[in-house]
């Protein structure tokens, strides 16, 4: 059985995720990728051990924890690297879970001001627009306005992860996670990066962040919506106006205002903080 360590990143989507794997991947210590089947196998597992199924009474509580960490120590079995993150935007809400699977393990979460999210898709959606996507319940229908509602919407692409993150940062697990601001990434990544390594207890890497590469072009073709997930080489901040009207972008921002900085490392739960630089 494969004795990885592993780590999750989680957060908000069009928020970094992608260019903290790819920088990540540049550690010969590292594996990590966009996201992945695994939360979907693990989760999918979970639910047919619901107490109406038919052989749910012959699952103990160990024979579970065994069934459900097996799922990611064989989906990377045959990965050589020792540190292994899997990403997705909803692990924030199994940190109980994991917490228990994996003592050792921490979360990243990946965030950025909700209004530049939603500038960010509507781009994408624009850019694309003679492309049909699968991306945020596609409708030809519609305004910017309605897909920011649906998007943010309790159900939505925004919406749902933005809940479980609150969730897991009021948590009673919150000293495994860790914020992690697109901005501030962009801006300064070799101090995040060195602030990230400190969290993990990992010793210091001298990433290069000005040669990065990351593609998922059949997957980005096959949701409809190329350049998903594409990686500049060089990781900068690049400012830009938004697309959004002035009464929605104002309407949307400001949503983080639960975050409490301080100081990085350990963030229990007397004393959260985000990366901020």
């Amino acid at each position: 059985m494969s004795e990885h360590q592993f780590h999750f990143i989680t957060g908000l989507p069009r928020s970094g995720s992608t260019l903290f794997s790819a920088i990540l991947r540049q550690n010969p210590r590292f594996s990590a990728e966009m996201s992945g089947p695994v939360y979907g196998l693990l989760t999918g597992i979970i639910e047919k051990q619901n107490p109406r199924a038919e052989f749910s009474h012959f699952f103990t509580a160990d024979k579970r924890k065994n069934v459900y960490r097996g799922i990611l120590q064989n989906y990377y079995a045959d990965e050589e690297k020792p540190v292994v993150f899997d990403t997705s935007r909803a692990w924030s809400g199994q940190m109980p879970l994991l917490a228990n699977l994996f003592p050792s393990s921490k979360m990243i979460a990946c965030v950025r001001d909700i209004p530049w999210i939603v500038d960010s898709f509507e781009r994408l959606h624009q850019k694309n627009f003679l492309t049909p996507s699968l991306m945020g319940n596609y409708s030809p229908h519609g305004s910017v306005y309605t897909r920011a509602n649906a998007w943010t919407g309790p159900e939505g692409i925004i919406g749902f992860p933005f809940d479980l993150l609150k969730q897991a940062y009021f948590g009673e697990y919150s000293d495994r996670l860790l914020i992690l601001p697109y901005d501030s990434l962009v801006q300064k990544p070799a101090v995040m990066m060195a602030k990230v390594h400190q969290f993990l207890g990992e010793p210091a890497f001298d990433y290069d962040f000005n040669n990065l590469a990351y593609r998922a072009d059949e997957f980005d073709s096959l949701s409809g919506v190329p350049e998903l997930h594409q990686v500049r080489r060089k990781v900068e901040f690049q400012p830009r106006s938004t697309l959004l009207p002035p009464d929605l972008f104002q309407r949307l921002h400001n949503q983080f205002g639960w975050l409490k900085p301080g100081e990085t490392g350990a963030l229990g739960p007397k004393s959260r903080a985000t990366l901020s630089g």
